[in-house]
């Protein structure tokens, strides 16, 4: 095994940032002073632009525009964070927002203003030579630490995230994921005139009524972040895609298990971290087909096996998009910022706005986080949510207590569906997540397995498939061997 292979530094990068394109890194060393940097100081760089760029790795603040960079890959990179320091000042490609706390979150960077014109030097380069149908900049991807990167033929790791074997079954999946690039010059387009005021395609007239909606509900400056956002991860979307060998526009998506068995897509940019209109558009003419209200259902479900009566959650599964209509109209928030709503409370989140000492990495102020203190206070003035929260902490701790009991292993852990481990010295919330996540992600695996050759993408509660497949017939599988009674939509892209 080469050097580059044992280095901290080259570990540092390759376990975090996956692959990016080789013209990326042959862009910036125009940059004379970047040129003049140790070879790994200009990887880490490389990467954390590239990272920067598509911003599609979230922050525990929930603050957008914000990128985690680790103190420890600057320190595996650079030797230190005052090197780090040292060369951003002459670059001035990096400005530090949110100041990191150790053993909690990294700090939070983006791209200053300089930063960002160097970067978009690139892509404003790419998709002049896509016009002109100029290959000059495809030139193949390299991993994170700059060597050749060969993309496996099978979408899933063999190890999951905590060493152990991966439960998901192989040679179902291709790790190539075939896009619309087309579609994705038209979203660039779009959002270039929505962005400067201009006319819209008739054909996209939905998209320009999906980011006035978001401009409605946030403002102006969160509906811009938005849209840029979209425009720039198309653009990364169609690099990628043009620098992928073989016949067709693919991008490579390769998914590792999590601790609690959820399939997380890796790298800082695919489709599945995508926003979604740009995974729709990639991806049009495909199915998407998903459990309705996954969490909240196995939740009813599994308090139900123990005797627990869970009215409001029943009324939710029964009337979902009355409820999240009348939340969406409630608050002054989009619908899916209503589902984000829903799905946070299960997850532990709290309706009330945090205290002076509280900080928002912790996903009990996720809600505040995302859509501000307003809606907060507005949300925790609805009667069904309230009604909501009492059915949750009901069978939250049952639910909790009966798999604490069933898990015959010894040693304080609960063992989910997923025959993954936690703590149990871990919150109630995060053991809950745990056990939802690990039932979730049985039934994916029992759909990956009947829909063998027809997969696309994997989302955490659903699939991506070619084909509309069987859907009654797909539910009576997932019953069979999970024993939860879950219900299919399928939504055409």
């Amino acid at each position: 095994m080469s050097t580059r292979k044992k280095s901290k530094a080259n570990q540092a990068l390759t376990s975090f940032f996956h692959f990016r394109p080789e013209s990326w890194d042959a862009s910036l060393h125009q940059d004379s002073y970047f040129s003049s940097l140790m070879e790994k100081e200009q990887r880490g760089l490389a990467s954390f632009m590239w990272a920067m760029f598509a911003n599609a790795i979230p922050h525990k603040s929930h603050r957008p525009d914000l990128t985690p960079i680790h103190w420890r890959a600057k320190q595996d990179i650079f030797v230190s964070a005052a090197r780090f320091d040292e060369i951003n000042d002459k670059l001035g490609w990096f400005d530090k927002e949110l100041e990191g706390v150790k053993g909690r979150y990294a700090s939070g960077w983006e791209l200053t203003s300089h930063g960002r014109e160097v970067a978009s030097g690139f892509f404003s380069e790419f998709m002049s030579n896509l016009a002109t149908k100029n290959n000059k900049l495809i030139t193949g991807m390299i991993d994170a630490a700059g060597a050749p990167y060969r993309t496996p033929s099978d979408a899933f790791r063999s190890i999951t995230a905590t060493g152990s074997k991966c439960r998901f079954p192989r040679s179902v999946m291709s790790s190539l994921v075939e896009i619309n690039t087309q579609n994705l010059q038209h979203l660039i387009e779009a959002a270039e005139c929505w962005l400067n005021g201009d006319l819209f395609s008739a054909r996209l007239g939905w998209l320009k009524k999906h980011w006035d909606e978001y401009e409605r509900c946030y403002g102006h400056h969160k509906a811009d972040g938005r849209v840029r956002m979209a425009r720039d991860q198309a653009k990364v979307m169609l690099v990628i895609s043009l620098q992928c060998k073989g016949e067709g526009m693919f991008v490579p998506t390769i998914y590792s298990e999590s601790k609690a068995g959820r399939l997380y897509a890796m790298g800082h940019v695919n489709l599945q971290r995508c926003v979604g209109e740009v995974r729709r558009l990639a991806l049009q003419g495909c199915y998407d087909v998903d459990i309705e209200n996954c969490h909240w259902s196995l939740l009813s479900q599994m308090a139900m096996r123990i005797g627990i009566d869970t009215p409001n959650i029943s009324y939710y599964l029964d009337n979902k998009k009355l409820l999240r209509n009348q939340i969406a109209g409630f608050a002054g928030i989009t619908i899916d910022d209503a589902k984000f709503v829903l799905i946070s409370l299960i997850y532990g989140a709290v309706l009330r706005c945090r205290g002076s000492r509280e900080s928002f990495d912790d996903k009990k102020n996720a809600i505040e986080a995302e859509l501000g203190r307003d809606v907060v206070e507005r949300l925790a003035t609805h009667p069904m949510l309230q009604g909501l929260l009492e059915d949750l902490r009901k069978a939250s701790c049952v639910v909790v207590e009966y798999y604490t009991k069933q898990t015959k292993k010894k040693g304080g852990v609960v063992v989910n569906d997923a025959g993954r481990e936690i703590s149990i010295s871990k919150s109630e919330p995060k053991i809950l997540s745990h056990i939802l996540q690990g039932a979730e992600s049985e039934a994916l695996r029992v759909m990956i397995e009947e829909l063998k050759g027809n997969l696309v993408l994997l989302q955490h509660d659903g699939v991506t498939v070619k084909f509309m497949p069987d859907l009654v017939e797909l539910e009576k599988r997932v019953k069979e061997k999970t024993g939860f009674s879950l219900s299919l939509e399928a939504d055409l892209l």
